[in-house]
């Protein structure tokens, strides 16, 4: 894992490649650029942003936090911003969803080396920060359930920050996710429940 930096980037352009290698989409990604270089678009007396402090504080505690609630509610907005608080310190996050990432670590398997399987499982274990964004969409296979799994418990034991997103109630949450990440939830994490205005309706596109 890149060391830490209190320092911020040389630039915005370099800040802005950081959130796109780490996976955050365009659009998101120029939000989180206005953020963070113009103080005067933050909206700072909303309840998002009271949550999404709350949660920028609980960055490097190794939590396993989970982000729940309606379309349109600011889930992944508000994880794109803390991987851009892992990017502004030069650390290395990633973002991805449930499915991109079994995909890459599956279609490595095909004419990739060993080498190229083990590093591409390793982004996704060792990262400052991972983002899993469309829990709700996962493969149900055994084996993404097994990979899902097992990448969980790798973050959990070396004390890596997780933050999962998905459509659900938090009990069909905890009922779907199975009793491992379940009981890892219990122990390090919580589940942040967005559903205040939809920011869509107020001419907000960002979910």
């Amino acid at each position: 894992m890149a060391s830490r930096s209190t320092e911020p980037p040389e630039n915005d352009i370099v800040f802005f490649a950081r959130l796109r290698r780490a996976g955050v989409g365009l659009r998101h990604a120029e939000f989180v650029m206005e953020q963070f270089t113009k103080e005067e678009q933050r909206d700072t007396k909303t309840n998002w942003w009271s949550v999404f402090q709350s949660e920028k504080n609980r960055l490097d505690t190794g939590m396993l936090d989970i982000f729940l609630g309606p379309r349109g509610r600011g889930k992944t907005t508000m994880a794109s911003m803390l991987v851009g608080c892992e990017c502004w310190r030069n650390s290395e996050p990633v973002y991805a969803t449930a499915m991109e990432l079994a995909a890459d670590i599956r279609k490595s398997f095909g004419h990739a080396t060993v080498e190229d399987r083990t590093d591409r499982r390793r982004r996704f274990e060792r990262c400052s920060l991972l983002v899993i964004d469309e829990f709700h969409r996962a493969d149900k296979t055994d084996w993404s359930e097994r990979l899902m799994e097992s990448l969980l418990d790798y973050r959990y034991r070396f004390k890596r920050d997780t933050i999962i997103i998905g459509n659900d109630s938090p009990e069909d949450f905890v009922n779907h996710c199975g009793s491992s990440v379940a009981s890892r939830i219990k122990e390090c994490g919580k589940i942040v429940v967005l559903d205040g205005e939809d920011f869509r309706l107020r001419g907000d596109t960002h979910e």
